[in-house]
Protein backbone atom coordinates (compact mmCIF):
# COMPACT_ATOMS: atom_id res chain seq x y z
CA UNK A 1 0.00 0.00 0.00
CA UNK A 2 3.03 2.27 0.44
CA UNK A 3 1.32 4.80 2.68
CA UNK A 4 2.83 8.27 3.02
CA UNK A 5 4.30 8.89 6.45
CA UNK A 6 1.63 11.46 7.31
CA UNK A 7 -1.32 9.32 6.24
CA UNK A 8 -3.39 7.35 8.73
CA UNK A 9 -3.52 3.68 7.78
CA UNK A 10 -7.15 2.58 7.90
CA UNK A 11 -7.55 -0.97 9.20
CA UNK A 12 -10.52 -2.63 7.54
CA UNK A 13 -11.60 -6.33 7.48
CA UNK A 14 -12.07 -6.04 3.71
CA UNK A 15 -8.67 -4.54 2.98
CA UNK A 16 -5.34 -6.31 2.70
CA UNK A 17 -2.43 -4.77 4.59
CA UNK A 18 1.05 -5.98 3.72
CA UNK A 19 3.49 -7.13 6.39
CA UNK A 20 5.78 -4.26 5.39
CA UNK A 21 3.01 -1.72 5.98
CA UNK A 22 2.28 -3.32 9.36
CA UNK A 23 5.94 -2.92 10.33
CA UNK A 24 5.89 0.70 9.17
CA UNK A 25 2.70 1.24 11.14
CA UNK A 26 4.27 -0.15 14.31
CA UNK A 27 7.44 1.89 13.84
CA UNK A 28 5.57 5.09 13.09
CA UNK A 29 2.46 4.97 15.26
CA UNK A 30 2.53 2.20 17.85
CA UNK A 31 5.83 3.33 19.35
CA UNK A 32 3.82 6.17 20.90
CA UNK A 33 2.79 3.68 23.60
CA UNK A 34 6.40 3.29 24.70
CA UNK A 35 6.79 7.06 24.75
CA UNK A 36 3.66 7.35 26.88
CA UNK A 37 5.07 4.84 29.37
CA UNK A 38 8.39 6.68 29.46
CA UNK A 39 6.71 10.05 30.16
CA UNK A 40 4.42 8.47 32.74
CA UNK A 41 7.49 7.04 34.52
CA UNK A 42 9.10 10.47 34.53
CA UNK A 43 5.94 12.05 35.95
CA UNK A 44 5.81 9.41 38.68
CA UNK A 45 9.34 10.37 39.72
CA UNK A 46 8.54 14.08 39.58
CA UNK A 47 5.46 13.71 41.80
CA UNK A 48 7.47 11.75 44.36
CA UNK A 49 9.95 14.59 44.65
CA UNK A 50 7.38 17.37 44.30
CA UNK A 51 3.77 16.09 44.79
CA UNK A 52 2.12 19.48 44.23
CA UNK A 53 4.48 20.62 41.48
CA UNK A 54 3.08 21.63 38.11
CA UNK A 55 4.68 21.03 34.70
CA UNK A 56 6.56 23.83 32.97
CA UNK A 57 5.23 25.33 29.74
CA UNK A 58 7.81 23.35 27.76
CA UNK A 59 6.77 20.11 29.48
CA UNK A 60 3.10 20.81 28.71
CA UNK A 61 3.87 21.44 25.03
CA UNK A 62 5.83 18.21 24.72
CA UNK A 63 3.08 16.22 26.43
CA UNK A 64 0.42 17.85 24.24
CA UNK A 65 2.37 16.75 21.15
CA UNK A 66 2.58 13.22 22.52
CA UNK A 67 -1.18 13.20 23.13
CA UNK A 68 -1.72 14.29 19.53
CA UNK A 69 0.23 11.21 18.39
CA UNK A 70 -1.78 9.09 20.82
CA UNK A 71 -5.00 10.36 19.28
CA UNK A 72 -3.67 9.27 15.87
CA UNK A 73 -3.08 5.76 17.23
CA UNK A 74 -6.56 5.61 18.72
CA UNK A 75 -8.06 6.52 15.34
CA UNK A 76 -6.13 3.62 13.77
CA UNK A 77 -7.37 1.08 16.32
CA UNK A 78 -10.91 2.51 16.20
CA UNK A 79 -11.00 3.95 19.71
CA UNK A 80 -12.99 7.02 18.68
CA UNK A 81 -15.57 6.47 21.42
CA UNK A 82 -12.95 6.86 24.17
CA UNK A 83 -10.96 9.67 22.59
CA UNK A 84 -12.32 12.01 25.28
CA UNK A 85 -9.69 10.60 27.64
CA UNK A 86 -6.99 12.10 25.43
CA UNK A 87 -8.80 15.33 24.53
CA UNK A 88 -9.70 15.92 28.18
CA UNK A 89 -6.07 15.71 29.24
CA UNK A 90 -5.05 17.93 26.30
CA UNK A 91 -7.62 20.50 27.47
CA UNK A 92 -6.26 20.37 31.01
CA UNK A 93 -2.69 20.93 29.81
CA UNK A 94 -3.71 23.88 27.62
CA UNK A 95 -6.23 25.57 29.89
CA UNK A 96 -5.53 24.37 33.43
CA UNK A 97 -1.83 24.99 34.05
CA UNK A 98 -2.37 24.49 37.78
CA UNK A 99 -2.84 20.71 37.27
CA UNK A 100 0.00 19.01 39.11
CA UNK A 101 2.25 16.10 38.19
CA UNK A 102 0.14 13.66 40.22
CA UNK A 103 -3.12 14.53 38.40
CA UNK A 104 -1.50 14.33 34.98
CA UNK A 105 0.26 11.04 35.81
CA UNK A 106 -3.09 9.52 36.85
CA UNK A 107 -4.78 10.58 33.61
CA UNK A 108 -1.84 9.33 31.58
CA UNK A 109 -1.97 5.96 33.33
CA UNK A 110 -5.64 5.57 32.35
CA UNK A 111 -4.79 6.32 28.71
CA UNK A 112 -1.94 3.78 28.73
CA UNK A 113 -4.08 1.04 30.29
CA UNK A 114 -6.96 1.72 27.90
CA UNK A 115 -4.63 1.59 24.90
CA UNK A 116 -3.02 -1.66 26.04
CA UNK A 117 -6.39 -3.29 26.72
CA UNK A 118 -7.72 -2.32 23.31
CA UNK A 119 -4.59 -3.55 21.51
CA UNK A 120 -4.88 -6.93 23.25
CA UNK A 121 -8.32 -7.56 21.73
CA UNK A 122 -7.41 -6.47 18.19
CA UNK A 123 -6.61 -9.59 16.13
CA UNK A 124 -5.11 -10.00 12.68
CA UNK A 125 -5.22 -12.98 10.32
CA UNK A 126 -2.35 -13.94 8.03
CA UNK A 127 -3.03 -14.61 4.36
CA UNK A 128 -0.22 -16.48 2.51
CA UNK A 129 1.20 -14.59 -0.45
CA UNK A 130 -0.22 -17.08 -2.96
CA UNK A 131 -3.74 -16.68 -1.56
CA UNK A 132 -3.83 -12.89 -1.42
CA UNK A 133 -4.80 -12.81 -5.11
CA UNK A 134 -8.24 -14.20 -4.17
CA UNK A 135 -9.08 -11.80 -1.34
CA UNK A 136 -11.72 -9.10 -1.95
CA UNK A 137 -11.37 -9.33 -5.72
CA UNK A 138 -14.25 -8.17 -7.88
CA UNK A 139 -13.35 -9.94 -11.14
CA UNK A 140 -11.93 -13.35 -10.24
CA UNK A 141 -13.65 -14.97 -13.22
CA UNK A 142 -12.49 -12.26 -15.61
CA UNK A 143 -13.95 -9.04 -16.97
CA UNK A 144 -16.39 -10.71 -19.36
CA UNK A 145 -18.05 -12.77 -16.61
CA UNK A 146 -18.13 -9.80 -14.23
CA UNK A 147 -19.91 -7.65 -16.79
CA UNK A 148 -22.28 -10.41 -17.86
CA UNK A 149 -23.31 -11.44 -14.34
CA UNK A 150 -25.81 -9.99 -11.91
CA UNK A 151 -24.80 -8.39 -8.62
CA UNK A 152 -25.81 -11.58 -6.80
CA UNK A 153 -23.58 -13.83 -8.91
CA UNK A 154 -20.59 -11.50 -8.62
CA UNK A 155 -21.10 -11.40 -4.85
CA UNK A 156 -20.97 -15.21 -4.70
CA UNK A 157 -17.78 -15.32 -6.81
CA UNK A 158 -16.18 -12.73 -4.54
CA UNK A 159 -17.24 -14.67 -1.43
CA UNK A 160 -15.73 -17.86 -2.88
CA UNK A 161 -12.45 -16.03 -3.40
CA UNK A 162 -12.43 -14.71 0.15
CA UNK A 163 -13.00 -18.23 1.47
CA UNK A 164 -10.11 -19.55 -0.63
CA UNK A 165 -7.85 -16.80 0.70
CA UNK A 166 -8.38 -17.85 4.32
CA UNK A 167 -8.47 -21.63 3.70
CA UNK A 168 -12.21 -22.02 4.27
CA UNK A 169 -12.20 -24.57 1.48
CA UNK A 170 -15.58 -26.23 2.01
CA UNK A 171 -17.20 -22.81 2.28
CA UNK A 172 -15.47 -21.79 -0.97
CA UNK A 173 -17.01 -24.79 -2.75
CA UNK A 174 -20.40 -23.93 -1.24
CA UNK A 175 -20.26 -20.47 -2.84
CA UNK A 176 -18.92 -21.89 -6.11
CA UNK A 177 -21.87 -24.27 -6.32
CA UNK A 178 -24.18 -21.31 -5.83
CA UNK A 179 -22.42 -19.60 -8.74
CA UNK A 180 -22.87 -22.73 -10.88
CA UNK A 181 -26.54 -22.85 -9.86
CA UNK A 182 -27.07 -19.29 -11.04
CA UNK A 183 -25.49 -20.32 -14.34
CA UNK A 184 -27.68 -23.42 -14.57
CA UNK A 185 -30.87 -21.44 -14.04
CA UNK A 186 -29.78 -18.81 -16.57
CA UNK A 187 -29.23 -21.54 -19.16
CA UNK A 188 -32.64 -23.04 -18.36
CA UNK A 189 -34.31 -19.66 -18.86
CA UNK A 190 -32.47 -19.18 -22.14
CA UNK A 191 -33.74 -22.57 -23.37
CA UNK A 192 -37.25 -21.69 -22.10
CA UNK A 193 -37.52 -25.00 -20.27
CA UNK A 194 -40.75 -26.03 -18.54
CA UNK A 195 -40.66 -27.41 -15.01
CA UNK A 196 -43.54 -29.19 -13.28
CA UNK A 197 -45.18 -27.58 -10.23
CA UNK A 198 -42.23 -25.17 -9.87
CA UNK A 199 -40.61 -22.14 -11.39
CA UNK A 200 -37.05 -22.24 -12.73
CA UNK A 201 -35.93 -20.33 -9.62
CA UNK A 202 -37.48 -22.84 -7.21
CA UNK A 203 -36.93 -26.16 -9.00
CA UNK A 204 -34.16 -28.51 -7.89
CA UNK A 205 -30.97 -29.29 -9.74
CA UNK A 206 -32.07 -32.69 -11.01
CA UNK A 207 -35.30 -31.40 -12.50
CA UNK A 208 -33.63 -28.44 -14.18
CA UNK A 209 -30.77 -30.50 -15.62
CA UNK A 210 -33.26 -33.05 -16.97
CA UNK A 211 -35.25 -30.27 -18.59
CA UNK A 212 -32.11 -28.72 -20.09
CA UNK A 213 -31.29 -32.11 -21.62
CA UNK A 214 -34.86 -32.50 -22.88
CA UNK A 215 -34.95 -29.00 -24.36
CA UNK A 216 -31.59 -29.59 -26.06
CA UNK A 217 -32.79 -32.88 -27.56
CA UNK A 218 -35.92 -31.16 -28.84
CA UNK A 219 -33.92 -28.45 -30.55
CA UNK A 220 -31.77 -31.03 -32.33
CA UNK A 221 -34.94 -32.09 -34.14
CA UNK A 222 -35.70 -28.54 -35.26
CA UNK A 223 -32.37 -27.31 -36.63
CA UNK A 224 -32.62 -24.46 -39.16
CA UNK A 225 -31.81 -25.30 -42.76
CA UNK A 226 -29.62 -22.28 -43.57
CA UNK A 227 -26.02 -23.46 -43.38
CA UNK A 228 -24.58 -20.60 -41.30
CA UNK A 229 -27.48 -20.49 -38.85
CA UNK A 230 -27.53 -24.27 -38.65
CA UNK A 231 -23.85 -24.35 -37.68
CA UNK A 232 -24.41 -21.74 -34.96
CA UNK A 233 -27.36 -23.71 -33.62
CA UNK A 234 -25.39 -26.95 -33.73
CA UNK A 235 -22.46 -25.41 -31.85
CA UNK A 236 -24.80 -24.05 -29.19
CA UNK A 237 -26.58 -27.38 -28.71
CA UNK A 238 -23.26 -29.17 -28.34
CA UNK A 239 -22.36 -26.63 -25.69
CA UNK A 240 -25.69 -27.26 -23.92
CA UNK A 241 -25.02 -31.01 -23.86
CA UNK A 242 -21.58 -30.49 -22.35
CA UNK A 243 -23.00 -27.96 -19.88
CA UNK A 244 -25.64 -30.43 -18.71
CA UNK A 245 -22.96 -33.08 -18.21
CA UNK A 246 -20.85 -30.62 -16.21
CA UNK A 247 -23.82 -29.61 -14.07
CA UNK A 248 -24.45 -33.27 -13.28
CA UNK A 249 -20.81 -33.60 -12.18
CA UNK A 250 -21.08 -30.48 -10.02
CA UNK A 251 -24.28 -31.82 -8.46
CA UNK A 252 -23.12 -35.35 -7.73
CA UNK A 253 -19.56 -34.64 -6.58
CA UNK A 254 -19.74 -31.28 -4.80
CA UNK A 255 -23.14 -29.59 -4.64
CA UNK A 256 -25.01 -32.35 -2.82
CA UNK A 257 -22.15 -32.92 -0.40
CA UNK A 258 -21.71 -29.31 0.70
CA UNK A 259 -25.46 -28.71 0.91
CA UNK A 260 -26.04 -31.79 3.06
CA UNK A 261 -22.88 -31.67 5.21
CA UNK A 262 -21.54 -34.86 3.64
CA UNK A 263 -17.98 -33.79 2.96
CA UNK A 264 -15.16 -31.37 3.66
CA UNK A 265 -12.46 -30.33 1.25
CA UNK A 266 -8.77 -29.48 1.18
CA UNK A 267 -7.20 -26.45 -0.54
CA UNK A 268 -6.18 -28.32 -3.70
CA UNK A 269 -9.71 -29.53 -4.36
CA UNK A 270 -11.23 -26.13 -3.62
CA UNK A 271 -8.87 -24.55 -6.15
CA UNK A 272 -9.72 -27.27 -8.66
CA UNK A 273 -13.45 -26.61 -8.27
CA UNK A 274 -12.78 -22.87 -8.54
CA UNK A 275 -11.07 -23.37 -11.91
CA UNK A 276 -13.84 -25.69 -13.18
CA UNK A 277 -16.66 -23.34 -12.24
CA UNK A 278 -14.69 -20.38 -13.60
CA UNK A 279 -14.27 -22.14 -16.95
CA UNK A 280 -17.96 -23.12 -16.97
CA UNK A 281 -19.12 -19.56 -16.29
CA UNK A 282 -16.72 -18.05 -18.83
CA UNK A 283 -18.06 -20.29 -21.58
CA UNK A 284 -21.62 -19.62 -20.47
CA UNK A 285 -21.08 -15.83 -20.48
CA UNK A 286 -19.97 -16.02 -24.11
CA UNK A 287 -23.33 -17.48 -25.19
CA UNK A 288 -26.19 -16.33 -22.98
CA UNK A 289 -27.28 -13.56 -20.63
CA UNK A 290 -26.46 -14.19 -16.96
CA UNK A 291 -28.48 -11.31 -15.58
Amino acid sequence: MNNPQNKILALDPHRLVSLWDMIQLIMRDFEVLQRLKSVWGQLEELQKNNPTGTPTEDERKKLTGLLHDTNRLWVIIDLIGDVYLVTHLEHQLNHQPYKNYSDIAGSLRMIILKTQNELEVRSFAYIPFDKGQYFEQEMLFGTSVYRACSIEINAEIKAAGNCLAVNLNTAAIFHLMRVAEFGMRALARHLKVKVKRNTIDSAGWTEIINQIEEATAGRWKKLPKAKKVRKQATDFLKFCEVAADELNVFKEIWRNNVMHASGSYKPAEALYVFDRVKDFMQRLAERISLQ
